[in-house]
């Protein structure tokens, strides 16, 4: 029984957050961590799904397992090692070490941050409804004030209004994982 509580003990913990750059890795560490890659997939930003050629979750899924699998328990123990870092073109980088074994990685993370709205119904948790927008534009009219989307959202979400069902609407800017580097390996010290 020690090995399962040792095993444990190791897991990050589950994060459901991504409002800033190092949220969003805990969320994707966390989401490896335990074999949830629809969390995971849902943290890359287009442009990562794009780069790698990952078309839907169930990609992102076969491409973990046979590839990435291996390094969970590497990713796992991974921590940043620097604060979040603000770059001149609007994203964050972020540094961390990856610990495997006898050796670690140094790898940089690329965070884009992304405009989205989000509407929840009933008791869900997850959101019925998820878009990225290409900005958030703030609209004031008569006191309330709003967020410009596209009229078709629009549609959608008055008729879910008119039915009584909208329990939540929410346009937040997320940070989705956008680019990484691994940097050369090295001897753990540590």
């Amino acid at each position: 029984m020690a090995p399962l509580v040792a095993a444990a003990c190791s897991m990050p913990p589950r994060v459901d957050d991504q409002s800033t750059p190092d949220r969003a890795y805990e969320t994707f560490r966390g989401a490896i961590a335990r074999d949830e890659y629809d969390r995971a997939y849902g943290t890359l930003s287009d442009q990562l799904r794009a780069k790698f050629g990952l078309r839907s979750r169930g990609d992102f899924t076969d491409a973990w397992v046979v590839g990435g699998g291996i390094r969970v328990s590497a990713i796992r123990r991974s921590k940043a090692t620097a604060p979040v870092e603000p770059l001149k073109d609007g994203r964050a980088l972020l540094r961390i070490r990856v610990k495997a074994l006898v050796f670690g990685w140094d790898v940089r993370l690329w965070f884009r941050p992304v405009p989205v709205v989000r509407v929840w119904s009933g008791g869900k948790e997850t959101p019925d409804f998820y878009q990225h927008l290409d900005r958030l534009e703030m609209v004031e009219r008569e006191g309330v004030l709003g967020v410009r989307v596209d009229p078709a959202l629009l549609e959608t979400l008055e008729e879910g209004v008119q039915g009584g069902g909208i329990r939540r609407f929410e346009a937040a800017i997320l940070w989705f994982l956008d680019d990484f580097e691994v940097g050369c390996e090295r001897e753990r010290t540590e």
